[in-house]
């Protein structure tokens, strides 16, 4: 801007590449998660709603680069409403459930017990993987389900998931997809001397008739506790002595949440009205993981010779977790596995691959989860410096791995 005789030009050609790209974003938006609108006007509001979201997502983000705010914003599937809407659409709890509190036994701290500095419960097996509610207010289902889950597979031993539908259907004390609570689903469950198995019962988002099936039971609850209100301590000792527990939590600022330790400063009593689970403690920082640990500790990937994008994230699932490169630093050379499960630094829990040959498949991956591990013909990338590299003679013969961590169009007008 400072090139007076070239501002004008120089403006309308940021204008045209910002419009552009959030053009792109909003057909991958409508893409991934299958938005359609009844006619133009609706689609225009909400493009316009997509785009304040956008400048808030960034805003926020830019926070957290600078280490000011602990978590990051995304687009999701919330990106084209009003916060409003958000709040309508999401809040899933009854609104009388604080008289409850007085129905049970309150969890008692446990005297000269030592918690160890971080627990996940993920790590363990006690927790079955992410669950989606829909467009139905029965968060407190999922989060009653996941603490049963817990404790059914400490007690037993199995990590069975336990039907959501059965609750929102059967739990008359509830509203279904109208809003619940935790405490009234462990009444029934207890009452009804079971819950049944997600694979016997699916979910369908909405309510139904009750099809309990007491053949089909896959956890019992005899009995629970209540963690006291506004003692962080408290459920930092539950989480760590009992399992998974089911919490209750201020979302109005989750709108847009993506990963990271949320953190709602603008948090208040009177505005709780989402379930969630609480599945472990720590401290988050970014971590440097270790490529020794992958090339030591399984012939399969071989080592120094080469190996393939999806076989070390098989290694670290089973292996449950992999080294930090500060405890396990690189060799250059194979040697033998020095694995060390009090150093893990990071845990996968699955993985998904991306459409072969599609960039804009890959481009909505980046956009919308994160870096990405790909695969590339670098036969003639010996002597590569800087810039774009685009090989026109690129073959289907890969050969190298890299990482994709974003994209957009270059100072001369080239899409990378």
């Amino acid at each position: 801007m400072k090139l007076i005789v070239l501002v004008v030009a120089f403006t309308a050609s940021q204008v045209t590449s910002s419009n552009d790209l959030i053009e792109e974003k909003w057909i991958t938006f409508k893409n991934n998660f299958r938005k359609q609108y009844s006619n133009r006007v609706e689609e225009t509001n909400r493009l316009k709603i997509f785009n304040e979201n956008l400048k808030t997502i960034d805003a926020h983000n830019k926070k957290y680069e600078k280490g000011l705010v602990s978590y990051t914003l995304g687009i999701n599937q919330f990106s084209d409403l009003l916060h409003s809407e958000f709040i309508e659409q999401t809040s899933c709890l009854k609104q009388n459930f604080r008289f409850l509190q007085h129905f049970n036994q309150t969890f008692i701290v446990p005297e000269n017990i030592k918690l160890d500095s971080r627990v996940d419960w993920r790590s363990k097996g006690a927790v079955t993987p992410v669950k989606d509610q829909g467009e139905c207010g029965s968060c407190w289902a999922f989060s009653t389900t996941g603490a049963i889950e817990g404790q059914n597979f400490l007690q037993n031993g199995k990590l069975i998931s336990l039907s959501e539908q059965n609750l929102v259907d059967c739990s008359t004390a509830n509203s279904g997809c109208d809003g619940g609570s935790p405490i009234l689903a462990y009444q029934y469950v207890i009452k009804n001397k079971g819950i049944d198995t997600e694979e016997s019962y699916p979910y369908q988002a909405q309510k139904g008739t009750c099809q309990f099936n007491p053949n089909n039971v896959g956890a019992q609850v005899y009995e629970y506790k209540l963690v006291a209100e506004d003692s962080e301590d408290d459920l930092k000792y539950a989480v760590a002595t009992v399992g998974p527990v089911s919490v209750l939590i201020d979302s109005t600022d989750m709108q847009h949440y993506q990963n990271g330790v949320y953190n709602n400063s603008n948090c208040k009593k009177m505005n709780v009205d989402h379930a969630v689970l609480v599945v472990g403690y720590g401290t988050t920082k970014k971590v440097s993981l270790s490529e020794q640990n992958l090339m030591d500790c399984s012939s399969l990937y071989g080592g120094c010779h080469g190996g393939t994008q999806e076989e070390p994230y098989d290694y670290v699932i089973k292996n449950h977790g992999i080294d930090t490169e500060k405890s396990y630093p690189y060799q250059y050379q194979v040697e033998t596995c020095q694995f060390n499960p009090n150093n893990v630094g990071a845990h996968v829990y699955g993985y998904k691959s991306v459409t072969e040959n599609s960039e804009n498949d890959l481009k909505s991956a980046v956009a919308l989860v994160g870096p990405i591990a790909t695969s590339i013909d670098a036969q003639y990338i010996d002597d590569y410096q800087s810039g774009i590299y685009n090989n026109p003679e690129c073959t289907k013969s890969l050969n190298h791995g890299v990482l994709i961590v974003g994209y957009g169009t270059s100072k001369k007008g080239v899409d990378y």
